[in-house]
C-alpha cells in the first residue's frame, strides 16, 4: 500500500485534550495489536514482554522496546514511559498526555500499575529542553510505529482495530488520520509548547 495515498493532510494545531484522545486511542490500538488473531504484533516487532506475576494477575504484561543510545519505550495501559535506561525519562499519562519528567527514572519494582511509578513531576525550566526532546522522540517513535502498521498490516487492519473503540467512545480519530495527527503533534513540540506543563514552584 502507498502510505502517502492513505494519509490525509491536517494543518490544525492539536490541543492537550486532542493529544490525550490520540494517545488514549493509541494505547487501545496497542492492546488490539497484542491480541491480533494472526499473532501478537508487538512481540513480532521486537518488544520484550515481562509477564505479570500471580500477585498482579489482574495487571497487563509490560511491553518494552529497546532503542539506540540505550533508550527505551515502555507501553502500559495507563500511559507510556520513554527514556534512557538508568537515566532520565518521561511519563505520558494515557488520559492527560502532559508529560511528567525525572532526571533519573528508576523503578523499585516493575510498573504494573500507575502507583508503582517513581516520583515524577512536571518539568521545571531547567529541565524543559530535555523533557521536550524526550517528548519529541517519543511521539516520533509512535508515529513511525503507526506508519509501519499501515505499511505492513494495511489501513483496513487499523480500521478493524478501531471498530470496538468507536462503539465505546462514539467519536474517534479515524485510522487514516492517526499518522498525520501524530506527525502534527510531533511538529508542535518545543520548550514553548502548551502541550508541556511547566512546574514553576
Amino acid at each position: 500500500m502507498n502510505l502517502k495515498s492513505a494519509i490525509k493532510p491536517n494543518f490544525k494545531k492539536i490541543s492537550i485534550s486532542k493529544a490525550s484522545r490520540l494517545l488514549s486511542q493509541q494505547v487501545w490500538c496497542w492492546g488490539r495489536d497484542i491480541d491480533r488473531a494472526e499473532g501478537n504484533w508487538l512481540n513480532e516487532t521486537g518488544f520484550k514482554i515481562t509477564k505479570s506475576p500471580p500477585y498482579r494477575r489482574n495487571c497487563d504484561n509490560i511491553y518494552t522496546f529497546d532503542l539506540p543510545n540505550h533508550k527505551y519505550i515502555m507501553l502500559r495501559a495507563f500511559g507510556v514511559l520513554y527514556g534512557v535506561h538508568e537515566g532520565e525519562g518521561i511519563f505520558m499519562p494515557r488520559y492527560d498526555f502532559s508529560p511528567k519528567y525525572s532526571r533519573y527514572l528508576a523503578f523499585d519494582r516493575p510498573p504494573w500499575e500507575e502507583k508503582d511509578l517513581p516520583k515524577l513531576s512536571f518539568p521545571n525550566k531547567s529541565d524543559l529542553d530535555r523533557c521536550a526532546a524526550l517528548l519529541f522522540e517519543a511521539t516520533k517513535w509512535i508515529r513511525k510505529y503507526e506508519e509501519n502498521v499501515i505499511e505492513k498490516l494495511g489501513l483496513n487492519y487499523r480500521r478493524f482495530t478501531l471498530y470496538e473503540w468507536e462503539k465505546i467512545k462514539g467519536k474517534i480519530i479515524l485510522a487514516e488520520e492517526m499518522v498525520p495527527e501524530w506527525k502534527l503533534l510531533e511538529k508542535q513540540i518545543s520548550r514553548d509548547s502548551p502541550l508541556i506543563v511547566i512546574n514553576d514552584k
